[in-house]
């Protein structure tokens, strides 16, 4: 059997939208290494290995001889699957680790479960309600 030439127009006919996402990605890694050095750094390694994981089934026929048994051809596609999916899984984990990366604990804004955040600046006291008469910061009532 011959090998099979690698049809670029196709793959890159149904892969184009994952594949400008990923430049995307490695462009805004590399513009942000300045700002935030770690978590640019992961998305950056990240984005390669789904860039990797990506275009690595188009070399599989170029890998794989195909003079061999059927059974060992499916075996060769089998482990070749395995690192392409092993590839975006350790790409997805440093994406996802990287969006919670280098982040000081001031940083995260959340207030948790059942803990309400301070609603007036401190100095500030609110007006008391059911008094009768409005409190300042109200204007007094018109009597028209």
């Amino acid at each position: 059997m011959t090998r099979t030439s690698i049809d670029w127009g196709s793959f890159v006919g149904q892969s184009w939208p994952m594949l400008i996402a990923y430049l995307v990605g490695l462009i805004i890694a590399i513009v942000m290494m300045g700002r935030h050095r770690t978590p640019a750094v992961l998305a950056l390694i990240s984005m390669v290995l789904m860039i990797a994981a990506m275009f690595a089934p188009v070399f599989y026929n170029q890998l794989i001889d195909l003079n061999r048994s059927s059974e060992s051809i499916r075996e060769s596609h089998l482990v070749f699957g395995m690192i392409t999916n092993v590839l975006r899984a350790v790409g997805m984990g440093l994406l996802i680790w990287a969006v919670f990366a280098g982040r000081r604990r001031e940083e995260q804004p959340g207030y948790g479960f059942g803990v309400v955040p301070q609603q007036y600046p401190t100095g500030y006291t609110p007006p008391q309600y059911g008094t009768g008469a409005p409190q300042p910061p109200y204007p007094p009532a018109s009597r028209t």
